[in-house]
């Protein structure tokens, strides 16, 4: 996994919602726990068959790595 603070852009799915703007991701490498504020939705929809794009940064303070989304998009 990146250091803290490493920008990073992956495509994948939101395979599930862990509650308090935590969810799941997984792409091809595996899954990871990422974190997206309530405002950056922008009233997007999205569903675990939907192909997103997520850019946003490295957070493991808590030992356990996960990404802090800046922007979410879905994949045309």
């Amino acid at each position: 996994m990146a250091n803290e603070d490493t920008i990073v852009e992956l495509t994948g799915h939101i395979t599930q919602s862990l509650g308090d703007e935590m969810y799941l991701f997984k792409d091809s490498t595996g899954e990871i726990q990422i974190e997206i504020d309530n405002n950056h939705w922008l009233g997007l929809d999205v569903t675990p068959e939907d192909t997103v794009i997520i850019r946003g940064e490295v957070d493991s303070e808590w030992n356990t790595p996960q990404i802090d989304v800046d922007s979410i998009q879905k994949k045309a």
